[in-house]
Order: C-alpha cells, then structure tokens, then sequence
C-alpha cells in the first residue's frame, strides 16, 4: 500500500551528470531526468511532521471488543509537494530529549530455572553463583514471564550472568538492563520515516544498540557537517576533489546519505538516521556533478580505512569493472572495515561496480532498493551479486542548505545497510567483516520469490534480527513478505505453457521476473498487430514500475517482432508478418524486472493495419545517467558475427550494445577510456590495422580515438591531434574511407574551428596528417567527382580531392534559406551511375546530383514529413538494387523511407512510427543488418538506442527465440527431493558451454551452489540438471542457465532462473498481526445474521489477491437459543453439511476455522437454528507463495500453570499474561507461527484471553482487541490457537479479568523451510458416530479409536497432516477428548483436544498429522461421546 508521503511525493529536481567510463556517480532516483548508477537526487517537499500513530485502549470484556483503527499520519498539503521540507523541530524538548541518557548500569539479573527445578535446588543454584550475600531466597518472580529477578549486590552483573549460564539447573539468564525510552524517537519527521523504519525493523533494534562508538565513512559528495540533524555526529575528514580538509557538500547527495546512516534521534529535530549514536566519516571523492573516478575514490576507501572507519559507505558505481576499486575493497575488509555499496539505478540487471564485486569479497554487501512495502523499485539495478535490499523510496534527512529533503535510489537503501553493520560493530566492536555480512544476510527478511534471488538477495534487511540473534533476547522472527503469484491456474511463464485466448485478455506481472504467454490463433498469413498496454498507472510512492514489453513468436519458436520502445505506464505495439494460418505466441514482461502486482495490462492480437518498414526495439543506456548519446556506429564489435552498435556520448564514454540476431540489442556493456572523453559527435567503423576485425574511431575534445578489437573486446589504443595550421582543435565529426587508394582505411575528421583534416594510415592503425582545408563541420565522403577519388561533402560544399592527395577548391552546394540543413550523405540514389549529395533541408530532403560535366544538376526537393530538421542515410532498403534515402524526423515519433523509383525520383515518404522523440544530433542513424536476413535495418541513438528490424509479409525469421520451456515451471513447490531439472530452448547450444558455472542450482536457503550432473540432451534441445545427492525439503532452490552461447556464437541475453521449493508442495501460511474483520455487534463486517441465511464477509480487503484458505478465530456470542455456524467459501453456493461452532444461549463459543476461498475471497457464515452475534478475528491466509509451510508434531503439552509446566504455578491473574517459550524441544529459532491447543480451566469469573507474540521490551505491550478463548465460571474450554512467534520465541497469553490456569498443547509450527504445504478442500463430514460413519460408534471412555482420513474428503493417501473439526455430541458426562496421530500401540498424549459436559455440543479445530496408515486416533477419558469429524483441507509433503 501506498504510504503517507505519497502526499509530498515530489519531482527530484537535481539532474545528475551520466556516468562516465573508468569513474563512480551516484546511485540515485530515476526521474525525467536521467539519474546515475551511484547516489540518488533528493526530492524536496514541504511538510509539518506528521504525528506518531495513537492507538485506542480496548475495553476488558468477556469477548473482546470492537477495536478503532489507529489515528494515520497527517498528511501535508498537496500543493506543497515542490518545495522542500522546511527545517522542524519539535516542542521544545527536554533536557532529556536533547541527549541520550547515560547508561545505567543494572542491579539485577533475571533467571529462568529448567522446569521442574525445585525451590531448593534454585537457591543452591544462586548461592553457587555467589548470591548467597544479596538476601535471595529463590529470586523475585517477574509476572507472566517464568523469570525471577535476582539482586547483585556489588558483583559485576555480566560476570554473574556468565557463572549462571554454566549451570544446568538455569534455562535462560540475562541482565536486567535498566532502558530509556527510544523505541520511537522524538523527531519530527520520523513519522515520515515510520514506514521504511518499520520495515527494517529499526526502532526493535534500538532497543539493543544506537550505533555508539562505530565510525561509518560516507563516500560521496561531502557531507553538511553544520546541519541541525548531524551536528556532534561528523567527525573531521578530507576533500579529495579540492585536496583539503573541508568535505562540504556542493550537492547534496553525501548529507542525505550521512543522515541515513546517523542523524541524530531524540534531538526534537529533523528526522533519524539507522544508527543514531554512530560517528559519520566524510570523505569526499565526488565532484559537483556527482562523479569521481576510480583513483579517487580507491584513495577515499584507503583514507577512511587508515582513519578509523568501521564501515564504509560506497552509494556510487558505474558499469566498468576497476582492478583497483576491487584491491581498495579488499583492502579494506582485510583491515577489518565492512564495506557496503549501492547496486545501481539501471533498472536491470547489468552488474554496477563495485558493488557488483560482492559475491567474491566477503565483507562487501550490494544493497538494491524497495519501496516501503518490500518491493523492489522498478529503477533499482539487480542481479546475482545483490546481497540484500533496504527501502529506498522517498527516505527523509537533511539537505546541505540546513532544510530535509526527501530522496529516492539505492544511494539510500545503502546507507541503511550501513547503518545496521554499525548497529551490529556496537555490540561485537571486533566482529570481522565477513561475520556482519553473513549476519546481515542470513538475518535478512525474505522478499520476492522464496529464498535467495536475484533481485533482494538474500532479503529485505532486517535491523532487529541482525542485531539479537544469538544476543540475549532474540526479537521475534520476521514475516517473509509474499508477492501474489500474477495469474491463477497454470502457468504460463514460458512459450510452451502459452495461454490459448481468442480475444483480448489482461493480467498481471508478479512476482519479479514473471513473463506471461499467450497463444492466438491467426487465421489467414498475413499482417498483425500485438498490443500491451497498461490499464492503470503507478501511484507516486510505489516502488515496481510497469515498463511493458512484447514479443511475438511463431509455432516454430522463431521471433517475428519485440517492442520495448517506451517507458514506465505506456503502451507497446509490434506489428509482425505471419507468413501462414497457424499459432502465434505473444509474450509479455516488464522490462525492468520488478513486480507492479498492483497494476494490470491488457494484451490483445489483431489482423490488420499497416505493415510498418520496421519493428521497433529500444535499449537504455546500462547506466541511466548516461542518456548523452550522441552519434552511433554499427559493426561486428565482439566478434560472433552478429552486428552490434557503438555509441560515444557528449562529454561522455563508449558503450557497446550487443546484437543479439534477431533485430534487438542487448544491455551495453562500457569500453573503458580511462581519462579520455568522447564529444559525442564523430563514430565510425571499420578495420584499420588489417586483422580482420572490426575497429573504430571517435572524436575526442584533443582529436581522434582509435578503438581497437581483439579477441571481441574493444579497447583505447591511442589518441591522433587533429589541426588547422599548426594549431591544436577538438575533433567533431569522424569517417573512415581509403582516401589514397592504398588498400587500408584512412580517416577523415572535423574540428570545431571549423575545418577539415585527413589522417594516413600506414596500415597497422598509426595515421598521420596528410591533408586540410576548411569546412563545416557534419560531412560525408563519396567520390561524387567521378575520378575515382573520395571527396568530402560537408552541409555546405563540395570539397574535392585533388590529384596529390589534397583539397581542390570546394564547390558550394545550392541552399535555399529557411531552416537550417542539418545533416548530409552521399549515394546514387537518381539512377545515373554517380553519387549524389543528399541533404535534410529542414523536412525536405534536397538531392543533388553532379553532371559528368562536373556541374551540378538542378535540385530535386522532397516532403520527409516531421517538424523540422532530422539525419538522412542512404542504403537499398528495399533490396531493388537501388539505393533509398531514410530519413529520422526531428522532434518527431516516426522515421520515414523514400524509395527510389525507375524514374530516378524518390516516392513519397512512407513513415513507421517509433516510440522516442528523436532530437537532431550529427551520426544518430545507420543502416546495417541486425537479424542477418540480408534486408537492411537501421539504429538510431537517442537517450540509447532504437533498433529498428525492417518487416516483411512472409519473410523468414532465420533467428530462433531463445527460452523455450523449464520443468519445473518457476515457483513450483512440491518438488520431488532428488529433481531432474530441464531448461528448454529454441536453439542448439554449444555443448561446451553446458556446464558449471554457467549451468548450477543454487540452494536458496544457504546460498551454496549444489552438486549437481549436467549435460546437453541435443534431441529435445534441453540443458538437464540433476543433483547428485537429496535435496532438503523444504528449502528453496533456483536453478540458472547463464551466458550459454548458441551453435553461431550468440549468446544468451540474460539468465535463465527457474526457483522451485522442494517438498512443501500446496499453499503457504502468512501470519498477519490479529486483526477484527467481523463483529456482527457494531457492525463491523456485517450485521447479525437471521437464522439459517448465511452472511458474507468480504476478506478482500485484508487477504492478498490469490490466497486460498483464511484462518480465522470465530465466536459466537448472545445466541437466542442453541444451534451452530457453518463457514465455507462464499463462492461456492452450496452450504455443506458440516459445522464449525457448537453455541448454546448464556455462553460465548470460539472457534478456530481454516475455510478455503476463492477468487473473492469471501467467506459464507451460516447460523443454524437460532440467530446469534458472530465475531470474526483473522489470524493469517494460505497462498502458493505465502510466507511459511508447516511442520505436524506429535502432539506435547508446553504449559499448565496448574503444575508449574512452561511457567511458575498459579493461575493467571485478570490484567497480567503469560509467556510461553514454545521454540527448543522440537520448534526451531526460525519458526513463524505455532499451532496450540489453548484450555481454560478453574476460570473464577467469565473472561477471555488474548493469544499474540510476545512483544519486545521496547515495543507496545498493549493487547491486541482480538480473543481466543472464552470463558464462564468453573468451565474448562478449549480453542486452537495459531500465533505468530515473538521476542524471545515466546508467545503471550493474556487475561483482561478474572484469574483462570491455562494449559497449551503445541501440535506443530510453521517456518520458511517447513517442508509441507497446504490444501483447502470444499468442507466435508468424514465420521459421525451418531450415524456410523467412520467410527464404528459412540466413543466409550478410556477406548482409542482409529479413523483413516488419508483417502477419504478429498485427503490424498499422501497426505501428511489434517484439518479436522472435531465436535462432541451429547456427551453422556464429564469428559475431554484427545486427537493424535495414529501410532503402533496408541501411546497416549499427555494432551487434549475438546473439553465436553454433560449434553453440551462442543467443538474444536485440530491440525494433526496423519499417523500410520494415514490414520487419527481418537481418545475419550471419563465419559461416553458421540464424534463428528469434518474435514477443512490437508497437508502434503
């Protein structure tokens, strides 16, 4: 959902330089201005501090009460969004409020003895521990919690927590730490930040370490040390960019970074960094505009190491790997320095540096970034190298001019990863560097698909696991967060799963990497037009972005169209030539990997329309601040045969786009230039030593470039100066051509005086002046004299070649004023024999031809279409044997063709629309070969580069699409424990390439690569992965296909994943906070229903789109008369014969109800026989990718207060609770939530208790307004209970009024990597002893009675566990029931289930793990009982 700062969501203003080859930028938001893979741009806004959440106290009563949302965040004034935050303070704070307190030392120890320890032994116990002398007599018990408090004396309390520790009598032992309040700060923008701190878990963390005494150098801009919210927190640093001692920030960026990490808390200002006792380092290594280069910044890390960093910072990157950033990163880990760097703002997965060093250097952690919600933000870079993620949307702290800002990027997920290492070194100052990583990653909160993945790592950084775990109190074990899987039913995530449809259909895409495919039946050959658009936008705050794309194969697999030409919430359309009636496969992605669950497209494919020249694809620059692109060149630049395209930037670097055969281009990859910059002006290609293989040139501010390829990598092989007389210019525009007829390649170049120059090559690429003469600047070389010579063509003139090798004098080419000409090419495109000049004339294209004469020939004229201006290129586009002009319109959406006719004319323009507004630039197009069908394509650079794959009816596609199948389908669960995976393509691979590391299975839970066998099985086209040993169940794996090259050397464009879950197979349990979703007394949900109507509560609004089952806490309360309630999915129609709640008039009745649910999810309630009031609390969902499966135990009693089990004896007394340690004996630490069987008994008075996690110290104590157990006077009442885990492994119970003994009987637990998954079934009575169903007859006690469930209410015979209600009917006594699995010999549990009287129905939940056979065994103690069985769903492995 949306946060509160969607209100003051604002447009980043500061435009960030592009990132610049051999150096670091920042990683920041992505706006409409292109923002750099390094740090982020802040967003200013206005706002007065929203106020912290203020709950309502819920009223004590038997049934708990209506519960009142929260009071929300105030929210500023739209209008205010533009401007920035302004400085705030809160009332004037407190003495108390201005510094944190000074630690108090503690008095005390807290002791929790092993059960059963008498009185005795625990005063033994205290006396070995040196406590004889304190006055102890067995310690002080602390109410609810097992734990006594035990006075020190003048003893060391660490000392004597360590002497208990060893004794085998204590179970748990601690200080008695003595807190101050901080758990939320004082700050008045911390409500700003409410979200993202909450997410990360930072205010529990808080609770443990403020970050005190930890030195966090922050890399980057510089740093406002003067600022309210860092003032006392900056230590003194360097500017490496001036060379001196003042790190000011001219930016903006490094003082936004610094105040993420540790702006201060509890200063009644501002807002709160992640660690906010920690020290802030600055140490500048970025300039004004946001870059550095590698030296620098490699000397940075070196200074911060060498002055005392504990952390470093790194919110910078860029695409080009650097040997020495790798060294200063390892350096610095071996000094002992965590290192922590943002992964980039790409938007995709090309690896940014040096972040993208973390998978090989322990101690550097990659950090991507979410939005508050968990998830990934579509401008985020990801890939195998993220480590973890940390929000990174609209983070609040301060701007250098002494106001707040609001900023957006991984530049600031960062810094929040920062500051939790700082957290962590506060606690364990010697803790390596490697320890933190791996602390942060095991600790870290799972996002996205089910275990480690490319785009959160390991998961959403979680502040309070990593800084308990292993310490003392543990805080309570995280959700995963879920994202809902797009589509129901089967998947559809690659061509051979396609989705037959006949018409237009939408969907949605999640979870991150999900493709959707369809099939279309096209009936007649023909042309076809797919389209995706978008049905919604994005809101402001949401971190996924929906950038669409489409892609169109035929029945063979062999692509005929892609588009992804747009941006972020618009359409793409490709119109493909289907060459004959058959299937067509259209597929859709989001180019940027992130999921917008939120968002649906619609995608639809229909016959007709024009058929365009061309179908459009558009590849961004690897880095998004890199958008300078100007001229661009196309050759085989990597030396697979394929054409690729090259592009230089103004002021900028060289970028080199793979072609991938099939018309698209792949990410680009940075040639490195070390100190060198482009002009952006003059590129061209062409083999200039003589090996072979494609070289280039480009113009630089100092002259000429010489690109040379060896073994498909380009590099810098030196620098030519161009001149004019003598005197020193920048180079302009560049061609190569033979201009002295000697076999090799020469270059011509302009200069910005203006003149022209030529360069001699003397065959091995070394070149030196041989000619000049002055010229315009944008020229082009043909021999348009007809001497066999080249000549230049500049937009102005003709300036021939001169027998010597020199100019002649030049010719002026007619102009006829008005606009400007703005772009040249030389060909014969009038059919005479001789190469004419052809120029853009404003939107005319001007031909002119030059007579055997040597005049020139009056000028033809012809309309291009577009607004004014724009590049010309000529080449035989139509494959006649003449040459055509292709025009790309300025500040128009389309290029445009103008064929040569027989006449020697040029037809009018036949225009294809394209997605990007292209401005006038010299180079920006070229005419080239991308698919290899011989049918000329064009690229044109703008902002990146549009590949335009010229169209034809019925042409063949000689290239194949990649992916075709995977088995598994990605997100499958249920896998078996020794798998044979099979990756499927279109393609003959290159068996070499078959094998680790570019094949592997990566353990999702571990993050180790698994042994497996791998080979290629060429008959099916298959890459086959098997491991060679079992896999553990439940754990998460993915296998990947990465880099693999196809039998004529192209590579794969990006990996191939495909994440399984081994055993587990079914749904997943997400525990969500108690929640009141129906309380039928003040409306809430609904109103009391009449008697035999069923009632529907809508649950859409609290349970994720895809959920199938919702557990839910049902009571039942002022009845008029005895009946019961049957809950079944509403959409089901028909009102099963089973029940869920037995009620009788004068008592409440909970019980707890596991109902499936369908598309709606809606749940239909039914009273029977009588009217009551019904309450509803949700404890949690199932869902295919919900956060949790389940582990069945046999059934074990964890707490009776009546024996001192689990607690001290006595019952629990109205206002007070109970905790319960339900993790060791069999519950792992990671365990999410617990099945319990909670009793009541010996209630002096009507009460209800509460069941929830135990909250940490410094959290809210209140109860939730939820109940689970009701009771009367003397009664003994039962109720299953599913709770989520809290601090410490415990959970709570909780008694408003009253005093009553509880017992608790755990029955199994949920956890990440439980290893069995759900399955809700339709309700269904499976025994009734009234009738002889199931059970041979009525339970007679001190009898154990079987029932095979396995293979009966739709429980497969696999089954490993069930839901069962089980209710009692017409007890004949006094008596409880007891359901356990069935075992030889029916041991009895020491356990129960359902407490009955005499002639009352009662019933109960039970989840029960299916004993031998498949069987349940029913038990009862002291009376006869009749038994009603009905199932709710299963478990399976």
């Amino acid at each position: 959902m949306p946060s509160s700062r969607s209100a003051i969501a604002v447009a980043l203003t500061l435009a960030l330089v592009g990132l610049v080859p051999g150096s670091a930028a920042l990683s920041s938001t992505p706006t409409s201005t292109a923002l750099p893979a390094g740090p982020d741009t802040a967003a200013p806004a206005t706002a007065t501090g929203p106020s912290a959440p203020s709950g309502t106290q819920p009223d004590e009563a038997d049934v708990a009460p209506a519960v009142t949302s929260p009071t929300p965040p105030a929210a500023p004034a739209e209008g205010a969004r533009q401007q920035e935050l302004p400085t705030a303070s809160a009332p004037e704070p407190t003495a108390e409020a201005e510094a944190d307190p000074a630690p108090v030392p503690a008095t005390h120890v807290l002791v929790r003895f092993t059960p059963r320890t008498s009185e005795v032994q625990q005063r033994s116990t205290l006396d070995a521990a040196g406590l004889d002398g304190t006055g102890v007599d067995g310690g002080e018990p602390v109410p609810g919690t097992g734990y006594v408090q035990v006075p020190v004396g003048d003893e060391d309390p660490a000392a004597v927590v360590a002497r208990l520790a060893d004794d085998p009598a204590v179970a748990a032992v601690q200080e008695d730490h003595v807190r101050h309040g901080f758990g939320w700060t004082n700050d008045p923008y911390s409500g700003l930040a409410r979200p993202y701190l909450e997410l990360t878990r930072l205010p529990r963390a808080w609770d443990v370490s403020i970050g005190q005494g930890v030195v966090v150098a922050v890399l980057d801009t510089g740093v406002a040390a003067g600022h309210e919210d860092l003032a006392g927190r900056v230590l003194p640093g360097v500017d490496l960019v001036d060379g001196d001692s003042d790190p000011s920030d001219p930016r903006g960026h490094g003082t936004l970074v610094a105040g993420v990490v540790a702006a201060s808390g509890n200063n009644g200002r501002g807002a709160v960094g992640a660690a906010w006792g920690a020290s802030v380092l600055p140490v500048r290594v970025l300039d004004a505009n946001g870059n550095g280069p590698d030296s620098r910044v490699a000397a940075g890390i070196s200074w911060a190491v060498a002055h005392g960093a504990d952390v470093v910072n790194l919110s910078l990157g860029g695409t080009a790997t650097s040997q020495v950033l790798l060294d200063a990163v390892r350096g610095a880990v071996a000094a002992g320095v965590v290192v922590v760097a943002a992964a980039g703002n790409a938007g995709t997965q090309v690896p940014q540096y040096p972040a993208a060093y973390a998978p090989g250097v322990e101690g550097l952690l990659s950090v991507s970034a979410t939005d508050d919600d968990g998830a990934l933000a579509g401008w985020s870079s990801w890939g195998d190298s993220v480590s973890v993620s940390a929000p990174g949307v609209l983070l609040v702290g301060p701007q250098a001019g002494g106001t707040y800002v609001l900023g957006s990027g991984t530049s600031f997920a960062a810094p929040l990863v920062s500051g939790v290492a700082a957290l962590l070194l506060s606690r364990a100052s010697t803790m390596p560097p490697a320890e933190v990583e791996r602390r942060i990653v095991t600790t870290a909160r799972d996002a996205g698909p089910r275990g480690l993945d490319a785009y959160y790592g390991a998961g959403i950084v979680d502040a309070a696991a990593a800084t308990t775990t292993g310490w003392g109190v543990e805080a309570a074990v995280a959700t995963p967060l879920s994202r809902p899987l797009g589509d129901a039913g089967p998947s559809d995530d690659s061509p051979a799963d396609a989705r037959t449809v006949s018409g237009p259909t939408s969907a949605t895409l999640s979870p991150e990497g999900d493709a959707d495919w369809y099939a279309w039946n096209a009936p007649t050959a023909g042309t076809y037009r797919a389209t995706v658009e978008p049905l919604t936008a994005g809101a402001a705050d949401d971190g996924p972005e929906l950038d669409l794309v489409v892609e169109v194969r035929d029945a063979q697999g062999r692509v005929l169209g892609v588009a992804d030409a747009t941006r972020t919430d618009a359409a793409e359309r490709v119109d493909v030539s289907v060459a004959a009636a058959g299937r067509v496969l259209v597929g859709v992605r989001n180019a940027n990997g992130s999921a917008p669950a939120s968002q649906r497209y619609q995608v639809s494919f229909t016959a007709g329309g024009t058929q365009p020249l061309f179908t459009s694809s558009f590849r961004a620059p690897a880095d998004p601040t890199r958008v300078s692109v100007g001229a661009l060149a196309a050759a085989d630049f990597t030396g697979d045969g394929l054409k690729d395209v090259m592009t230089v930037e103004d002021g900028g670097g060289v970028y080199v786009y793979k072609g991938a055969g099939n018309g698209t281009l792949a990410t680009p990859v940075d040639v490195p230039l070390g100190a060198v910059r482009t002009v952006g002006e003059g590129l061209a290609a062409g083999d200039v030593d003589g090996d072979g293989d494609a070289d280039a040139v480009a113009t630089t501010a100092t002259g000429v470039l010489l690109l040379k390829q060896a073994g498909g990598t380009m590099t810098p092989a030196g620098e030519v100066v161009v001149s004019y007389g003598g005197a020193e210019l920048d180079g302009r525009g560049v061609a190569l051509v033979d201009w002295d007829k000697d076999g090799d390649l020469d270059v011509v170049a302009s200069t910005n005086r203006p003149s022209l120059q030529v360069l001699a090559n003397n065959g091995t690429g070394t070149f030196t002046a041989v000619a000049e003469t002055l010229g315009q600047q944008r020229f082009a070389v043909g021999d348009v004299t007809g001497d066999g010579r080249p000549d230049v063509v500049t937009t102005h003139a003709v300036h021939p070649q001169a027998a010597g090798g020199g100019f002649a004098t030049a010719v002026n080419l007619p102009f006829g004023g008005g606009p400007l000409v703005t772009s040249v090419a030389v060909g014969d495109v009038t059919g005479d024999g001789r190469a004419d000049v052809v120029r853009m004339n404003g939107n005319t294209v001007r031909v002119d031809g030059i007579l055997a004469s040597g005049a020139l020939a009056p000028s033809a004229l012809y309309p291009a279409g577009g607004e004014s201006d724009g590049t010309v290129a000529i080449g035989d586009l139509d494959v006649d044997g003449r040459q055509d002009v292709l025009v790309v319109n300025a500040f128009e959406l389309g290029v445009s063709l103008l064929r040569q006719q027989t006449n020697g004319t040029l037809s009018t323009p036949q225009r294809t629309p394209i997605s990007v507004t292209v401005y006038d630039h010299p180079g920006q197009l070229a005419i080239t070969d991308l698919d290899g069908d011989a049918w000329p394509d064009a690229v044109v650079s703008q902002s990146g580069v549009l590949a335009l794959r010229q169209t034809r009816v019925g042409a063949p596609t000689p290239q194949a699409g990649w992916l075709r199948d995977t088995t598994p389908d990605p997100h499958t669960a249920g896998v078996a424990v020794r798998p044979t995976v099979r990756v499927t393509f279109e393609r003959d691979l290159r068996t070499s390439d078959v094998a680790a590391p570019r094949v592997r299975l990566v353990d999702g839970v571990t993050g180790s690569t698994v042994a497996t066998s791998v080979r290629w099985e060429a008959a099916t086209r298959a890459v086959v992965l098997t491991p060679t040993a079992d896999l553990v169940p439940g754990h998460h794996y993915t296998a990947i296909v990465d880099a693999v090259r196809d039998a004529a050397g192209a590579t794969l464009p990006e990996p191939v994943r495909v994440p399984f879950t081994v055993a587990a197979g079914g749904d997943r349990y997400t525990p969500v906070s108690p929640t009141r979703v129906l309380d039928t007394r003040t409306g809430v949900g609904g109103s009391r229903p009449a008697p035999d109507q069923p009632m529907r509560l809508d649950l859409s609004g609290v349970v994720p789109a895809g959920a199938t089952a919702v557990v839910l806490n049902l009571t039942v309360t002022e009845s008029t008369g005895p009946g019961n309630v049957r809950a079944y999915p509403a959409s089901s129609g028909q009102v099963p014969n089973v029940s869920n709640v037995n009620f009788a008039p004068g008592f409440d009745k909970p019980n707890l109800v596991t109902v499936a649910v369908g598309a709606d999810r809606a749940v239909a309630l039914r009273t029977e026989a009588s009217t009551a009031h019904l309450i509803a609390d949700l404890a949690g969902y199932y869902s295919p990718v919900g956060a949790a499966a389940y582990a069945p135990l046999s059934p074990r009693r964890l707490l009776d207060t009546r024996t001192g089990l689990g607690a001290r004896p006595g019952p629990v007394a109205g206002g007070e609770f109970v905790d319960v340690e339900v993790t060791g004996n069999g519950v792992p630490a990671n365990a999410l939530a617990v099945v319990l069987n909670l009793t009541g008994t010996e209630a002096t008075a009507s009460t209800h208790v509460r069941a929830y996690p135990a909250p940490g110290a410094g959290e809210d104590q209140t109860p939730p307004g939820v109940s689970n157990l009701n009771l009367s006077a003397n009664r003994d009442e039962p109720n299953l209970v599913t709770v989520p885990v809290g601090d410490d492994g415990r959970v709570r119970f909780w008694v408003p009024v009253a005093a009553t003994h509880l017992i608790a009987d755990i029955n199994g637990y949920y956890a990440a990597d439980a290893a069995n998954g759900f399955v809700p079934v339709a309700p269904v009575r499976v025994a009734d002893t009234r009738f002889g169903q199931g059970l041979p007859g009525t339970l007679q006690p001190g009898g154990v009675y079987g029932l095979t469930v396995a293979g009966s209410g739709g429980v497969p015979a696999g089954a490993t566990a069930a839901v069962l209600n089980v209710t009692g009917a017409g007890p004949s006594g006094t008596t409880h029931v007891r359901v356990f699995p069935t075992t030889a010999g029916n041991p009895l549990p020491d356990v129960s289930t359902i407490n009955l009287t005499y002639g009352r129905d009662e019933a109960n939940l039970a989840v029960v793990r299916l004993g031998d056979g498949g069987g349940v065994s029913f038990y009862s103690h002291s009376a006869p009982t009749d038994l009603v069985v009905d199932v709710a769903g299963y478990f399976r492995y």
